[in-house]
């Protein structure tokens, strides 16, 4: 299977229905010493 049929668009294209992201960017929380920042 290719990745951009198992993602919903080929690789630059932009689509609203796209099932991931391939960029590598993901939200998370930042650990510190002081606490968790959201």
């Amino acid at each position: 299977m290719e990745v951009g049929t198992a993602a919903g668009a080929g690789y630059g294209e932009k689509n609203p229905l796209r099932l991931a992201q391939r960029n590598g960017y993901r939200e998370r929380d930042w650990e510190t010493r002081a606490g968790r920042w959201i």
